[in-house]
This record gives C-alpha cells, structure tokens and sequence, in this order.
C-alpha cells in the first residue's frame, strides 16, 4: 500500500543530459593493399569498373554521413543513469573498505518478494583468494557494517542490509525506487540508450536474397534479426554501418547469355524478376539433366519439347549435354566479358540488377528494413584479383598443383593409421583436397584451405568475400563485424576469418562472428521450403496472418474498416518479427500449409500479447488527468509487485547493452514479454485510478514509454487500442 506525508517531489528531474561532443576515434593497426593496375586505362575499358569507382565515391560519402550523425544524435551517459549511480557508489564503498584492487564485484537484482532485498552483492575473485570461510564469516559481516554506516544509509537511499552466506543483501527506500522513474519519463524516447561502445564502428552484413531470384520466406527472418541488431548496436553508443551484400556477380554471364539467347521466346511475365527467375529455372532444368543422365528417360514428350525450344533440336541426353555445354562454354565468356566491363554484358548486367532490387524492395519496405549501403560482389571483382596474385607471390596462396595435394592426402593417410582421424573424416578430406586441385589456396590448420580463384583465373564468392572483409577493415576501421547468414555457411566463414587470420597475422582483427539462424521449413516434411513453394513467399505469409488478426473484428462495430485494417497489419507484421527475435537464432520456424495454423502460432509467440499490453497501459491513461498530477510525497510505501515493475524498467540500459555486447535481440523479446506479465499482474493486483495511488499514473505511464522505446528497436508497430 502506498501512502502519502511531507511534501517532496520524487519525480525530479534527474542528472543525464545528451553529450553532443566529438571525441578523437580510437585507432586500429592498418594495413595497405597494392593494387597493381592502370587506373585511367581501366576505367576507359571497364565500364563495370567505372561503375565501381562511382560506388566508392558513394560508400565514402555515407560512411562519413553516419559519422556525422552518431555525433550529431549524441549520447546518453551510462554513468549518468541515477540506477548506475547507485551501483557506483555501493561499489565504491565496497572497494574503499577492501583496499583490494581488480575486484570482480557484482550486483545483483534480486526479488523483494521473495527476499525482502533488491540487491545482493557478490566477490567472487575475493572468495577464491581468501577462501570461502573467511569471506563469509569475517568479510560479509564487515562489508555489512560498513555500508550500514555509509552516507547511503544515512541518506536514506538504503533502508536495510542483511549479510546471508556469501552475499550482501540490501533493500533501497521505496521513494528513491520510484524517483528512479523520472530518468524514464524525462528521456522519453531516449531511454534506455547508454553510450557503452562510444567511438567504435560496427558492420552488420545484411544476406540479401540473389538477385534474379525469388524473395523467399527465409530473408524475412534475416532482415528482422538484421534490423533489431541495427538498433541494438545504434541504441548503445556504435556507429553502424549496415551492409546489403548483394550477389551480383555468381551467375550473371550465364543469365546474360541465356536472355540473349531465348528473349524472343520467353513468355510475358508480371514482372522483370520473374522473367529472370524463369531463366534460372530453366537453365537449372538443363544443369540437371547435364549431371545427372539417368533423369533423361523420365522426362515425358512435353517436357522434351519445352527443352528442345531453349536448348535446341535433339535426340538424345548425350546430344543433349553437347548442346548444353556448349552453351555453358559460351556463357562462362559472357562472365569473363562482364568482369572486363564490356559494354553490352555490362549494360544487361545493370539492368538486370535494378529490377531485382527494386522488386526486393517490397520486403524491405513491408519490415522496415534499411541498409545504409547496397555493395554487390561485383564491386570486389576485377579489382581485387591482383590481391589474390599478390598473396601468391608472397607465399600466402598458392596454386594448387595435383602434388601438392598428393602430399597432403599422403599427410591425410598418416593420420588415419595413426588414428587421428577416421576412415569417413579421411574420405571426405581426400575428395575436398581432389576438388581444390588447379585452384589457388590459402592453407589453413587442420588440412583446410580457402579457395581464393579459380584455375582461369576468375574470381570467386571466397575470393570477392575476403576482399569484402579486407575493405570493410581498411575503410570503416570496425571494432566488430557480424554477418548474419545460415547455419549451411558456417564452414565458410569459419574459413574465411582463419584466412585472414592467416595472410595478415599483424592485423588488428575486429571481432568477427557469423550469427547463423534456423531456416523456415514445412511443419509436415520438416525441410527447407522451397522458393517455388508458395507457402515460402513473404507476401503469402502476412497476408495469411493479417486476414487470421482481421477475423477477430468480424462481429464487431468499434472499429471503422480502416482501422481493423490498420490494426491487422500491425499485428501480423509484429507477431512474425517478435517470433523470429523471441525464438532462438539456431531453431528453424515451422510453416504449415494450413495459413490458419500458421498465424495461430505467430500470434502465440506473444507478439500480440505484449501489444495488447501496451493497448491496455495506454486505456489507463487515456482516463486519467495524468497531466496534473502532481507526485508530492516524502516517504512512499510500495507493493512488491509496484518494486518489481520499476526494477525491471530501469534495467533496460543494462539489457540493451547486454544484447548488444552478445548481439543478441532474443534478450530483448525476453524483456518485453516478461515485463508485460508484470505490468499484468500490476494491473489486476493493484487499482490505479484511484485518486490517493497518482504514483501509479507514473507506473503506468513510464511502462508505456518503456515499452514503445524497445518495440521500436525491435522494428514494431505500436497501436493506441486493440
């Protein structure tokens, strides 16, 4: 029960200010790649390279735009929040009274409810050096009178102290605790926001779908968890840098090639992107029957003449795989033609890429997602080639003679009769060294290597990702990058980083991770859906959980059309990204084919639920005169329910830079859900309307700024009523 005396402000105006001021950047050890061309001759050849330059130029411009900005926006002081304040000053008295340096200290929320305490503070450094009968029985004790006797005591800020085997327990005075809210309500949108990685740059590679391809249900999980990421990192001081990696390059020549070949023949299609996606069916059609000969006889006699239109007349699959690998050979030109900027491959090219991304731009739009940079492959083509060459002269790469190999199976085969690896590990090692044969290598531990260019000499997605990595280090100076990619690219970009590693040993390396997610696959087959599986077409599914939310306003007249509209798409949209942040990363997510089975499940991750929390916080107020209440007391007695609340609002600095520190935005659908049973079991427990509770209002009200605060790092829509 709160109650009321002396008059006393307790939502004052707390000490944090935003710090707008520049601070000098922290310095990373560098290093410079040789690039040996003739630029002004390769830009009059190289249409894609002039192309290129212009993108420099662009990428440059942005960078130094975010820069200015992150200084412009400021930064909240993590110190300053009167929460961390306090954990200072207990920390404080605590190393003063030991005069022991290099403690590892900790402070610990703990349960009013079921402790009587807020906090308890913990050594555990100090327990292992004095062991853990002397720390409980001579330095707790002790701890516990110091503080007993400190000016936070005295102060009243803590109102008890109790010594309870290896912690320190201590309870805060109820009217400091609710004081505690004005850093809520006087930062507004800007709580929760700390500056704990002021000065450091952070790169998040977005896996953008293939160009020419499908949108598929798969990029909607990668561009949510992108997004929040985005946010988290912004939200705590980083400079970021958000990276759309296209895949520009793989297999432009053989689209090229195919579309001059077959353009008279192709049907209409709604769309640019379909019409690509339809070559790159067609042309997997043939690769197929290329590999695999014993799929010829299943073919039925429509099948052979849809074949015999694109590929040419013929009888059978041996005349067929003439047909196709001359087409193949003439296509791997085209390639080799667009990497040397020629002006009709180059010309295709650049159209042929603006109609994907314009068509990826609905699922952008429709998320809410916004990478600040578009840098396909292509830009690390070409130019980067001469830094594969440069690594083989130094030694660092090499061409991967038949010997050589024949060596490290012989080094395989030692192994193995020593018993260091198995017969199957052997025969998978001795088919990948048999693979990398003509190519050119970095060695790596562990009879590894990353393939870097093609015995052609053309490049490669390893070899345009290394380059990625090395220009993302060289012109962003990035304390951390992170690429967020499936859980099939782990070998990848394990080896990708050992290779850096390995050719630039001097290098100040930023923290690399490559956080992989779960794919969507089918509830009945449990395998990856499709891209022609209808279910796995993004659209598909928030149509599907939007009409699932709009059945729910059927028998009802509150709501004009427009707003059950408005109400369904928020819901839906929110559900399946609180869904995809609230699951684990490594889990896949189940899709059935049934849309209503679907939507069920989104809707039961608790999306909705933490939005009709919200819904039910913002009816409160709107009931209320909050606006003239004026919160006057001096001592306030709160529930324990009313001290869990607050408690957990002021720790979402904490969380944000947790989940920043882990990139983890699975902690932050955690925090909503959990402070939304909170705020419940508030509601039902505690009336707030009534005239002598008007702290209560406050409650509420920094609930909802909390709330909004998160749900926007989160990239979800609020609505004022459900």
């Amino acid at each position: 029960m709160a109650t009321q005396s002396n008059v006393h402000s307790i939502v004052e105006t707390p000490n944090i200010a935003i710090d707008w001021s520049p601070r000098e950047p922290i310095k990373s050890e560098s290093f410079s790649v040789q690039v040996s061309k003739n630029t002004t001759a390769l830009l009059e050849d190289n249409l894609l390279e002039l192309h290129n330059e212009q993108l420099l130029e662009d990428v440059i411009r942005i960078r130094a735009d975010i820069t200015a900005n992150r200084i412009t926006e400021g930064y909240i002081s993590a110190e300053n929040y009167r929460i961390n304040q306090l954990k200072g000053a207990l920390l404080k008295i605590v190393c003063e009274a030991l005069s022991m340096p290099d403690l590892e200290i900790e402070v610990i929320s703990i349960s009013r409810g079921d402790f009587w305490f807020d906090y308890c503070i913990k050594i555990p450094n100090l327990i292992k050096k004095i062991g853990f009968k002397k720390y409980v029985w001579e330095i707790i004790p002790w701890l516990k009178r110091t503080v007993e006797t400190s000016h936070l005591a005295t102060d009243g800020i803590i109102e008890g102290v109790e010594s309870k085997g290896m912690y320190l327990n201590i309870r805060i005075n109820d009217t400091f605790l609710m004081g505690l809210s004005s850093d809520i309500l006087t930062l507004g949108d800007n709580f929760g926001k700390s500056d704990v990685f002021r000065d450091q740059n952070v790169i998040i590679d977005y896996p953008s779908p293939n160009t020419a391809k499908k949108l598929h249900i798969g990029h909607v999980r990668s561009g949510i968890i992108w997004q929040a990421l985005h946010q988290i990192y912004k939200s705590t001081g980083y400079a970021v840098h958000g990276m759309n990696h296209i895949n520009d390059l793989g297999w432009y020549g053989t689209m090229i090639h195919w579309y001059i070949k077959w353009k008279d023949i192709l049907p209409e299609y709604d769309s640019w992107n379909d019409m690509l996606y339809a070559i790159y069916l067609m042309f997997r059609k043939g690769e197929d029957l290329y590999k695999k000969p014993e799929k010829f006889k299943e073919l039925t006699q429509e099948q052979i003449e849809e074949l015999r239109t694109y590929y040419g007349y013929f009888e059978t699959q041996a005349e067929f795989a003439d047909l196709f690998s001359t087409f193949a050979k003439e296509a791997n030109t085209r390639h080799t033609n667009l990497e040397a900027g020629k002006p009709e491959e180059y010309r295709l090219w650049k159209q042929f890429v603006k109609y994907s991304l314009d068509d990826f731009d609905r699922l952008y739009r429709k998320l809410a997602v916004s990478p600040e940079y578009t840098v396909g492959e292509s830009f690390f083509g070409k130019r980067w080639r001469d830094l594969v060459h440069s690594l083989c002269e130094n030694g660092l790469a090499l061409f991967y003679t038949k010997e050589a190999a024949e060596a490290d199976i012989e080094e395989l085969r030692q192994g193995l009769s020593e018993s260091k690896i198995g017969e199957k590990e052997f025969a998978t090692l001795s088919e990948e060294i048999k693979y990398d044969i003509g190519s050119y290598v970095i060695r790596l531990p562990g009879f590894r290597r990353y393939v870097v260019l093609k015995a052609d000499g053309n490049t490669i997605y390893a070899t345009r990702d290394l380059a990625a990595l090395l220009f993302r280090i060289n012109e962003f100076n990035p304390s951390k990058i992170v690429y967020i990619v499936g859980k099939e690219q782990s070998d990848h970009f394990n080896n990708l980083f050992a290779s850096l590693k390995e050719v630039y040993p001097k290098l100040n390396t930023p923290e690399m991770s490559h956080l992989y997610f779960g794919l969507y696959v089918d509830e009945d087959t449990k395998k990856k859906l499709s891209s022609r599986d209808g279910t796995s077409d993004i659209m598909w599914l928030i149509e599907h959980v939007k009409k699932y939310f709009e059945k729910k306003y059927t028998d009802t007249n509150e709501f004009t059309p427009q707003e059950v509209e408005d109400i369904s798409e928020k819901l839906a949209v929110g559900s399946i990204i609180f869904n995809d942040i609230r699951k684990d990363k490594r889990e896949n997510v189940t899709v059935s084919h049934s849309p209503e089975k679907t939507a069920q499940k989104f809707e039961e991750s608790g999306g909705a639920y933490v939005l009709y929390t919200l819904c039910r916080a913002k009816s409160v107020i709107s009931k209320s005169n909050i606006d003239s209440v004026t919160m006057n007391a001096a001592e306030w007695k709160l529930e324990d329910i009313e001290v869990t609340l607050l408690k957990r609002m002021i720790d979402l600095p904490d969380i944000l830079a947790d989940a920043a520190r882990m990139s983890a935005p699975e902690a932050l659908a955690e925090y909503m859900f959990n402070l939304s049973n909170t705020f419940n079991s508030f509601y039902s427990t505690c009336p707030i309307l009534k005239w002598n509770f008007p702290h209560r209002l406050i409650i509420t009200k920094s609930f909802i700024q909390t709330m909004e605060n998160v749900l926007r790092i989160c990239n979800i829509q609020t609505l004022e009523r459900i």
